[in-house]
């Protein structure tokens, strides 16, 4: 009776110990693993299933971050002034390190679309000054999970 269960632990033990293993895998491979993107201005975390369309033309800059499909998860526009930028005010002083001053939750033909605006105090490359810089992003939480969205948004940093 003993040998019998011995015999059906050690069983157990040699199909969960596997699956045990691949599960680990799983979970390891969750929102960890990424790369930096980095822009002339600023850099992001991306996770590895994502890649970073920068677009730029005289007037403005801004990047679509999309998925291996071609679909945009999340929109990113950084620059002295943003769509949104101008509906929130710098309450306390801002840093070099970008701080959300403010957030919009909107609803168009696609759904339900969050805003989220990020601003930094740093020195200007352009003006020669210290000046109010803006990131500011668009997603839709339907199409992505908030976690790893929220991962992006508050890896943003200063470019050295």
């Amino acid at each position: 009776m003993k040998a019998k269960i011995f015999q059906i632990v050690g069983a157990l033990a040699v199909v969960l110990f596997p699956l045990g293993l691949a599960l680990l895998g799983i979970a390891s491979n969750g929102i960890s693993k990424g790369y930096v993107f980095q822009d002339k201005y600023e850099k992001l975390w991306i996770p590895y299933n994502l890649h970073v369309e920068m677009q730029e033309n005289r007037l403005s800059r801004f990047a679509l971050i999309k998925d291996v499909g071609g679909r945009v998860i999340l929109y990113y526009k950084n620059d002295y002034l943003t769509p949104h930028s101008h509906l929130f005010s710098e309450k306390e002083s801002l840093s070099s390190d970008y701080k959300l001053v403010g957030k919009l939750d909107t609803l168009d033909k696609r759904g339900v679309k969050k805003i989220k605006v990020l601003a930094a105090r740093n020195y200007s490359r352009d003006f020669g000054r210290a000046t109010t810089r803006f990131a500011e992003f668009h997603y839709y939480p339907d199409s992505i999970d908030e976690e790893i969205c929220n991962k992006i948004i508050f890896s943003i940093k200063n470019a050295p």
